[in-house]
């Protein structure tokens, strides 16, 4: 186990190892900012530096991206 998470995490960089790390721990899918409020004290202290982490590890096929889904009633209102 540890040798399989040493290989998944042997290119890259400090951000996208802490950011990693922390959606690994999560037990559900994380906002951006929920991400950044977590690696603060990590030294990541602005959002583009999360997004650049983030964007990185889906190109790299690490993790994916949720899309936002809306859903429209009958009547054409959002839910």
């Amino acid at each position: 186990m540890v040798k399989l998470n040493m290989q998944r995490q042997q290119n890259l960089t400090k951000n996208q190892k802490i950011v990693l790390d922390i959606i690994e721990k999560s037990t559900e899918p994380l906002k951006a900012y929920s991400i950044l409020s977590n690696v603060k004290k990590k030294g990541i202290n602005a959002p583009p530096q999360v997004y650049r982490a983030l964007d990185k590890l889906v190109d790299m096929g690490k993790i994916h991206k949720i899309e936002k889904v809306i859903k429209i009633n009958q009547l054409g209102k959002s839910l």
